[in-house]
């Protein structure tokens, strides 16, 4: 924990600043970011990376579980 709230309090304010007065005056002129081949591939990232840990995560629960209903010993830890 931090001893004062002030460190958090000005980073907010600043960011704050940022978002509402800074950021516009800077793309003010600007066409936006085309972002969407980005975001298609983060997205199919995201997807590929969470059925890894799923896979993970199943084996890891479930096969211990299955080796001992069929009668094979647990390997010891």
């Amino acid at each position: 924990m931090m001893p004062s709230p002030w460190p958090t309090i000005a980073a907010c304010a600043v960011y704050a600043f940022f978002m509402k007065v800074i950021g516009p005056r800077l793309m003010e002129n600007r066409q936006p970011y085309d972002l969407k081949k980005i975001m298609i591939f983060y997205n199919v990232f995201q997807i590929l990376f969470n059925m890894y840990i799923l896979l993970l995560v199943s084996v890891t629960l479930v096969y211990p579980s299955i080796l001992n209903q069929v009668g094979h010993p647990q390997p010891i830890s």
